[in-house]
């Protein structure tokens, strides 16, 4: 097995990920294989899909509220979570457990950072 980081210039909002990874693959004088796997961050996929928010821009509702406080959460992030996520189920000490796209995960899938 080998591995190769790709260099690419900063990803921003709206950029054209798929465009900027083949030309830094090209410009690095790699190729992609069949059978090669391809590893993306998902923060990078985020930026690049405009999914990036600043927690203190957020409007927290009151259900937000009640979640933060029973979770130990930031309550903007609680916000994120249930916009994001078709159910809540519950949860532990800052994690909600919930269903996204059919699939039971963390968060809805938020990193915050």
């Amino acid at each position: 097995m080998e591995l190769y980081g790709i260099q690419t210039p900063i990803i921003k909002s709206g950029d054209n990920l798929v465009e900027m990874l083949f030309s830094a693959i090209t410009q690095q004088e790699l190729t992609l294989e069949e059978q090669d796997i391809l590893v993306i961050a998902e923060t990078v996929v985020a930026t690049a899909q405009g999914r990036i928010r600043q927690l203190e821009k957020i409007d927290v509702s009151p259900e937000a509220e009640a979640l933060a406080t029973r979770y130990q959460l930031e309550p903007e992030l609680a916000q994120l979570v249930i916009d994001e996520s078709e159910e809540i189920l519950g949860g532990v000490p800052h994690v909600l457990l919930t269903i996204k796209n059919n699939t039971l995960m963390a968060n809805a899938g938020i990193l915050a950072k």
